[in-house]
């Protein structure tokens, strides 16, 4: 009898191990599970959340910014402010009238391509001149004239930065392509779309001026245009800026 008493003491102590054991394996899953499901959470909360705020740096939409209506927050890339998208969507890409928020004050409203402003659109900022106009692509602005087949005037901006989920125009494919700076003027002529012609680029108060070939400025001929790039030259300083090397824009041609 004493015998089976002791067997039976010790499966009661080996079931209670083992109760034990149990106990603290369901107690560690629970924490697992506890510690997983919060990192789950954190990670929804970050990806879900308005980026209204600085550090957001994933896109998040109100409405539809697939194909339909909506408005999507999208933080730029190495910017401390987040870019507004609100309009319809085509395939993921703003397209057609719609508003472009800046979060530093910078408002476009227009029409707008694959999220570039291209149409008639009005940029507006604090302390800034507006730009009212055609815009060419999404940097270059015309705001009064033909700026294609004529004469008119068009403005170089480039101080809005884009988002990090839209691939950056190459500015070499630019067809106005010359050594833009932001707020250059350039008032003169244009063919087919291009710089041709007289024409005047202004730049900080100072006017770089002559003949113009392909987008390209055509060194010795700047006096044929005189006469009729008067009154924007009447501030000339003489300082060019627009160097002519025809890696930078500039070609050489006889009188």
């Amino acid at each position: 009898m004493r015998s089976i008493q002791i067997r039976e003491n010790q499966n009661m102590s080996i079931q209670s191990n083992l109760d034990d054991r149990q106990r603290l394996v369901s107690k560690g899953a629970v924490t697992c599970l506890s510690f997983v499901t919060s990192i789950f959470l954190c990670l929804m909360v970050m990806m879900c959340s308005d980026p209204s705020t600085k550090g957001e740096y994933r896109p998040y939409c109100k409405g539809d910014c697939k194909n339909g209506r909506g408005t999507q927050y999208t933080f730029v890339f190495d910017q401390e402010y987040p870019v507004d998208y609100d309009g319809i969507f085509e395939n993921g890409y703003l397209k057609g009238d719609a508003t472009i928020t800046w979060g530093n004050g910078v408002v476009y409203k227009g029409n707008v391509r694959w999220n570039y402003r291209e149409g008639n659109g009005i940029r507006t900022a604090p302390g800034q001149t507006v730009l009212n106009g055609r815009w060419l692509d999404n940097h270059i602005v015309c705001l009064q004239g033909d700026c294609s087949e004529d004469s008119g005037e068009i403005v170089y901006i480039d101080i809005d930065a884009i988002s990090m989920f839209v691939p950056a125009p190459d500015q070499q494919n630019n067809p106005y392509f010359i050594q833009w700076a932001n707020w250059d003027r350039y008032i003169g002529h244009f063919l087919a779309g291009k710089l041709y012609g007289c024409g005047a680029v202004v730049r900080e108060g100072k006017v770089d001026w002559g003949l113009w070939n392909d987008n390209r400025l055509v060194k010795n001929r700047a006096d044929e245009c005189r006469e009729d790039l008067k009154e924007v030259i009447a501030n000339d300083t003489g300082e060019r800026f627009i160097r002519c090397y025809p890696s930078e824009g500039c070609i050489d041609e006889k009188q």
